[in-house]
């Protein structure tokens, strides 16, 4: 089953505290890559961002690496579109 970009996206969002929480955001070939201004924001539990459509969820101090697998751009790109325009 495809994955759903935008849906992953959102829900990711949601879970790292929101558009106004995002410092900087990247990837590598299969982790979204976000840092947070306050990562208390942050629901760090892995079933969450399972329920999102990851596979989970590593920190690393306020830098969170979503896994995501190989759609991780895409999801990136959408995500950064939310982010860009504090949906």
């Amino acid at each position: 089953m495809a994955m759903d970009h935008a849906r992953v996206a959102k829900d990711v969002l949601t879970y790292v505290g929101g558009a106004d929480n995002i410092t900087t955001v990247n990837n590598c070939a299969t982790r979204l890559r976000v840092s947070v201004a306050d990562e208390s924001l942050v629901d760090t539990s892995d079933a969450a961002f399972k329920d999102a459509g990851a596979l989970g969820i590593v920190r690393k101090g306020k830098a969170f690496q979503v896994i995501v697998g190989m759609d991780v751009p895409q999801v990136r790109e959408r995500f950064e579109t939310m982010v860009n325009t504090k949906a």
